[in-house]
């Protein structure tokens, strides 16, 4: 066993970190580790973050600019599978292996 893809999650935002932090304030920090978790969720159920975000402030958007009021159909594990598979990362195409 190994923590080798746990260590390449992280380091993205571990070697940028002080690009995120804006003037250094504590807000902007919490904001960049609240999008990478959001990001990082979204990879992880194999979901374009785009098109997910779209989606999503479209609503907050419809709502007057705040948060929609209930949170729980755009959370991934509660999409039904039309939904996800609108979402999804768009596949690569198969290739023959040349190694």
């Amino acid at each position: 066993m190994d923590n080798n893809a746990s260590e390449r999650r992280a380091r993205g935002p571990a070697v940028a970190r002080k690009n995120f932090y804006g003037s250094g304030s504590l807000w902007s920090g919490q904001q960049a580790a609240a999008m990478f978790s959001i990001l990082a969720t979204l990879s992880l159920w194999k979901l374009n973050a785009r098109k997910w975000l779209t989606w999503y402030f479209e609503h907050c958007a419809a709502a007057g600019g705040k948060v929609p009021e209930d949170i729980k159909p755009f959370l991934p594990w509660n999409l039904d599978a039309a939904k996800r598979s609108e979402l999804a990362e768009p596949s690569l195409p198969e290739r023959d292996d040349t190694s």
